[in-house]
């Protein structure tokens, strides 16, 4: 019998780089697509700004998904300095960088041995769905915590100390590995249910007879 595990993995950095390579063309389309729900959580995780979300393209660099904050209500630094109503605060993040735990998603799903066309369209699904869910709780929260990680630099330089934001704690978190995480863990419970209903439905005929 051949050795199939060259085959799996000659297989997955295939899928790899296909999906790499599609996150990179679709990726600016899909982050246009998806900035209503990033403003909208955006906006649940900031309370004295209004928030602003674009896909912009600087001269230098790549594409940017970018936050423009603007301030809506008196913004203590230090007791004796505030930022002032209207003043804007930006924060950005590239669109290929928002884009990486939809390419772990979609890889282990493509990548995994389906037994049947149906499971395969079942968890295919089920992993847009996911892949969907990790980005919005992901990304949004990456720009707000740069930003609220400029303002903990701008208070540390005026000699001034607050609480490290929960939104600032949870982008570290990801960044240090957390979205990689959250990302096979989707994808896992995706290929799990979709086994779990395919092997339902291929057990009731053997109950029924």
């Amino acid at each position: 019998m051949p050795n199939l595990k060259p085959i799996l993995i000659l297989r997955a950095l295939t899928i790899w780089g296909g999906v790499t390579a599609l996150g990179f063309a679709a990726g600016p389309v899909l982050t246009e697509w998806l900035l209503p729900a990033y403003t909208w959580v955006v906006d649940l995780l900031m309370n004295a700004f209004a928030a602003t979300l674009s896909v912009v393209e600087p001269e230098r660099g790549a594409r940017q998904i970018q936050l423009l904050a603007t301030v809506v209500r008196p913004l203590p630094l230090t007791p004796e300095i505030t930022v002032p109503v209207g003043r804007q605060v930006p924060a950005s993040i590239t669109v290929l960088h928002s884009m990486v735990p939809a390419v772990i998603v979609l890889t282990l799903i493509l990548a995994w041995p389906s037994a049947s066309i149906r499971r395969f369209g079942i968890r295919l699904l089920l992993g847009l769905v996911a892949t969907l869910f990790v980005l919005v709780l992901v990304n949004p929260a990456h720009l707000v915590g740069n930003l609220e990680s400029g303002l903990q630099s701008a208070i540390a330089q005026l000699g001034g100390d607050r609480p490290t934001p929960l939104v600032l704690r949870w982008m570290l978190l990801m960044e240090g590995g957390g979205r990689w995480l959250l990302a096979v863990i989707a994808a896992a419970v995706c290929i799990l249910v979709s086994e779990a209903g395919a092997d339902r439905e291929a057990a009731k005929p053997a109950t029924t007879a």
